[in-house]
């Protein structure tokens, strides 16, 4: 996103260039990239906001989102025992 934006206000210097020195087609394509640039950047910003209100942001500390699930641990080879996920070990 953050590349997006970055885009947006290069060719937004570059309409304003292109307003005093360059021909008026190649302006008008400027700016419509431009404005296109900027409503991608707008509408991003806001559905990352809204997945934040939600909780279904992936941002954020590590642990938020993070549920303890039920697995299945071999004691020994051939029987498998119910257990946390987390807590698991490895048979030799």
């Amino acid at each position: 996103m953050f590349v997006v934006e970055i885009g947006s206000v290069i060719t937004t210097i570059e309409f304003i260039r292109l307003l005093f020195t360059g021909p008026a087609a190649e302006m008008w394509f400027v700016l419509g990239v431009a404005i296109w640039l900027w409503f991608t950047v707008l509408f991003a910003n806001f559905a990352e906001a809204m997945a934040e209100g939600r909780g279904k942001s992936p941002g954020g500390h590590p642990a938020q989102g993070s549920h303890d699930h039920d697995g299945q641990a071999a004691q020994k080879p051939g029987s498998l025992q119910p257990c946390a996920a987390g807590k698991r070990s490895r048979v030799a």
